[in-house]
């Protein structure tokens, strides 16, 4: 099966460490303004990849991380098969993976991203909650 999305050269190992980081969100919030500065700080040392949806409101966010040397791959909002590729997409990325990374937006999916990440073989699994619901 082929994949959806090639990782490019600037992406792929050569030394330096390589993560991975996967968000949901398809609106700028504060899980976003956060990766804003984490992510081109990490690009500066590591291969940084960010999987976010295809949403209009993230269009510049994506390209103003693009431009810090993240490479970003959006993927379709709506579930389907272009969907499932674009997942199976993030698994074939993570097993090159010294870290990766899972925006939640609730707490009880987290035992899911050591899973994930176990099984794509990635040694480090963070999973941080920024959607604060009362």
């Amino acid at each position: 099966m082929g994949s959806l999305v090639r990782t490019p050269k600037s992406c792929r190992g050569g030394g330096d460490h390589r993560a991975v980081f996967y968000s949901t969100a398809e609106i700028v919030g504060g899980a976003e303004k956060y990766l804003s500065f984490l992510l081109p700080t990490m690009a500066r040392n590591w291969s940084v990849m960010l999987f976010c949806p295809n949403a209009p409101a993230l269009d510049k966010w994506a390209a103003e991380l693009g431009a810090c040397g993240v490479h970003v791959v959006r993927f379709p909002r709506r579930l389907g098969v272009q969907r499932a590729l674009a997942l199976w997409s993030v698994a074939r990325a993570c097993r090159a993976a010294d870290l990766l990374h899972i925006n939640l937006i609730t707490p009880r999916v987290a035992p899911l991203i050591g899973v994930i990440g176990r099984l794509a073989g990635v040694p480090l699994c963070v999973g941080t909650e920024h959607l604060v619901l009362t």
